[in-house]
């Protein structure tokens, strides 16, 4: 029986390979253990909970603080603040109370005036004193007071009516009042001057 080329080659191989390996162990000793023996049966599968043993536990984290805002920028290119406002509409100022015009007192009658001097008792039975504030009237009745005003001074005066005025005064002027001496001084008739009368309260 005559083998083929390739079972020659395979047997050659083989003693080839046999006689490298009794040279390796002739040159460096024994072989090693990892190639003379079979390999070792596979290894327990790694389980991963032993990696976190040995680790410390994290401690748990602590409250984190509010956040502060940034301060607000100033200067000219600071931008403008933002805060609110409660818009109010602008009021109108009250209205000045409304006061009605006195209405000025009007005279009852307006003419002629004069002082004058009498000596002994008056129409009303009263005696004369030209220190009084006293007068002479036409038809007032006596002790009405009377309120004289002098046009031309604007000073005024109140008086009693306490006698009339004599014939003899009307026929040199038409006389409204004649005024006593201390009266005439006290609105500053020295003659004859034009008077406004007032009732006197």
């Amino acid at each position: 029986m005559t083998a083929s080329p390739r079972s020659a080659l395979l047997v050659l191989t083989v003693l080839l390979a046999s006689g490298a390996t009794s040279a390796g162990a002739d040159e460096f000793g024994e072989l090693p253990q990892s190639l003379g023996t079979p390999a070792p049966a596979a290894a327990r599968r790694p389980d991963f909970r032993d990696m976190f043993r040995d680790v410390a536990p994290i401690a748990p984290a602590e409250a984190a603080e509010p956040a502060t805002p940034p301060p607000a920028e100033t200067g000219a290119g600071a931008a403008p603040a933002t805060t609110a406002t409660t818009a109010t509409s602008p009021t109108a100022p009250p209205a000045a109370p409304t006061v009605s015009p006195v209405p000025r007192p009007r005279p009852f009658q307006r003419g002629l005036a004069a002082w004058y001097q009498h000596k002994g008792k008056t129409a009303s039975g009263a005696k004369y004193d030209p220190d009084d504030l006293t007068a002479a009237h036409k038809s007032l009745p006596f002790g009405a007071r009377v309120r004289v005003v002098y046009e031309k001074t604007g000073r005024e005066v109140t008086v009693r009516v306490t006698d009339r005025i004599s014939r003899k005064a009307l026929r040199r002027h038409p006389l409204t009042i004649e005024l006593s001496r201390q009266s005439a001084q006290k609105i500053g008739l020295e003659g004859v001057g034009t008077v406004s009368l007032y009732q006197s309260n």
